[in-house]
Formats: structure tokens, C-alpha cells, sequence
């Protein structure tokens, strides 16, 4: 990862080669996912990042049956719709 440097007008730029041309760096988990992506599909460390939790969190939810998941091979996959919808399902309501 790059370093970054504050402009005069107190906006961050990334430092070194300004013509390199290419995007900056946006963290798709924190994005709304479009309808032209589809569905996203998340491995274990994707949705522990996603939900700011260690991944053996994941593999404990996912050993009890808690967490909305499927496999691939040896591996664990998960929609992101799914993990949106059982995290709406599991939101305990704010009291007054």
C-alpha cells in the first residue's frame, strides 16, 4: 500500500507517481453491492473483515449452525445477501 500525503486543501493524495492513472483503492466489502455485480460471494477472512470479527468467530457460528454459509470443496463461502439478511434478522431493536 502507498503513502498518502495531505494536499493544501486538507484532502489526502497518494504520494509517489501522480500520472500513474490508476483508481484509488476502494474496499468492495464496504460498498453496497450493485445489481450489475450480482450477488458477492465472500470467503471466511472477506466476511470476517465484513462483520470486524477474527475468522474463528466465523468457523465457531459456522460449527453451531448460526451463520448462513456453503461449501466449496474444503472450503466456506457465503452470499452477501444472506449475510445481510440473517444480520437484519439477528439486530436487536434500539429501546427508548
Amino acid at each position: 500500500m502507498g503513502r498518502v500525503k495531505a494536499t493544501s486543501n486538507g484532502e489526502a493524495k497518494a504520494a509517489g507517481n501522480g500520472a500513474s492513472g490508476k483508481p484509488p483503492l476502494i474496499n468492495p466489502l464496504l460498498t453496497k453491492p450493485s445489481k450489475e455485480s450480482g450477488d458477492q460471494i465472500l470467503t471466511v477472512p472477506m466476511l470476517a473483515e465484513y462483520l470486524l470479527c477474527h475468522p474463528s468467530t466465523i468457523y465457531r457460528l459456522l460449527k453451531n449452525k448460526r451463520i448462513p454459509g456453503f461449501r466449496v470443496g474444503s472450503d466456506w463461502r457465503f452470499r452477501r445477501s444472506a449475510i445481510d439478511q440473517w444480520l437484519n434478522k439477528a439486530t436487536i431493536p434500539a429501546g427508548r
